[in-house]
């Protein structure tokens, strides 16, 4: 029986995230709010891209407090997607501001997510940094973190 809980976990957060999307990809349509295409780039799929709304993490952010809600045990797991969704959710609200496909500089937003990446390694997992020498561990890790809410 403890074997099925995550799969129940796991299933439902997959429903519901099925669900949610689909309710924001209308509402989202419906008020106007799409991708901003770049006017760079090699150009292909702009229809596609230009019908796609814009915030879709929001959703994801939204499932995973869901999860926390659900499980509060688990905090450790989706604090760091809940934390790096915010500095998607910043980029996303600069470029509907700014009118612009154009939010956070690459190097802001990488910065940024290392940043949140090793205050929850520090909070969360100080003790795995002993797993390696302590500045190839860090690294390693940040670069795991970061690459994994991407």
């Amino acid at each position: 029986m403890r074997e099925l809980a995550p799969r129940v976990v796991g299933l439902f957060s997959f429903a519901v995230t099925m669900v949610l999307f689909r309710v924001f990809i209308i509402a989202m349509s419906r008020l106007g709010l799409r991708h901003r295409q770049k006017t760079y780039g090699v150009g292909v799929d702009l229809d596609v891209k230009e019908a796609t709304p814009t915030m879709g993490g929001v959703v994801f952010m939204l499932i995973a407090l869901l999860m926390l809600c659900w499980r509060p045990s688990d905090w450790p797991f989706w604090s760091l997607p809940i934390a790096c969704g915010f500095v998607g959710l910043a980029d996303d609200l600069l470029k509907l501001i700014r009118g612009s496909s154009e939010g956070l500089r690459s190097m802001e937003k990488l910065v940024a997510q290392m940043l949140v990446a090793a205050i929850w390694l520090a909070c969360v997992h100080p003790s795995s940094l002993a797993l390696f020498p302590a500045l190839l561990g860090g690294v390693v890790l940040l670069l795991a973190s970061v690459g994994m809410v991407n």
